[in-house]
């Protein structure tokens, strides 16, 4: 009997609707562990994740029977939910239409989890837009402006405190890969291209 064998893991890049559904600081780690659970409930592993203001990222495996885009539709809704629910926002909350999804190897994990972890002192000097702009690029996935995400360019990371730390969903003991700031994109084709 002849058996499937599938292995994928996806970065999945998501952005809040307008300013006023921008994500509050208090929001984040909650909202990390709301999304590991929905995730979860659709029978598929959430890895890592990082909240930024303007924009999230999630690591996560999924099977092959799934179909991205309506498994990401109900991730949406339900977080939209969750986080109108919670009452973060003066306003409701939603997510903009759309969203950016790549597909890594499993020799990737630890670097794109680095990268997660890098994600406030990456923004401080880049914007949503040039690091999405960017990955898309160096994945070499045609667009046009128009068709992106609405960009808050003054929106970096949280002002004040030191900002919540991502949250890494599953604890390893890989080889520290060092950033200077560059894309995750760039560092994992040097990682693997040696």
């Amino acid at each position: 009997m002849t058996t499937s064998f599938s292995s994928i893991t996806l970065q999945v890049v998501l952005a809040p609707e307008g300013r006023r559904s921008l994500l509050p600081r208090a929001a984040a780690p909650e909202l990390r562990a709301s999304l590991a659970d929905i995730v979860a409930s659709k029978g598929q592993t959430l890895l890592a994740s990082a909240c930024l203001p303007d924009h999230v990222h999630l690591l996560l495996t999924i099977d092959a029977d799934t179909v991205v885009s309506k498994f990401l539709q109900q991730v949406k809704s339900a977080s939209t939910l969750w986080m109108n629910r919670k009452r973060f926002l003066p306003d409701n909350f939603s997510w903009q239409r759309g969203f950016g999804v790549f597909g890594y190897s499993q020799t990737h994990i630890p670097a794109l989890e680095e990268y997660f972890n890098r994600q406030e002192s990456y923004h401080r000097e880049h914007s949503f837009r040039e690091e999405y702009t960017r990955l898309l690029r160096h994945m070499e996935i045609p667009f046009e402006d128009r068709h992106l995400f609405e960009f808050y360019d003054e929106v970096r990371t949280w002002r004040g405190d030191e900002a919540p730390r991502p949250r890494v969903l599953r604890q390893r003991d890989p080889e520290p890969l060092v950033f200077s700031g560059e894309l995750l994109a760039d560092a994992v084709v040097r990682a693997v291209t040696g």
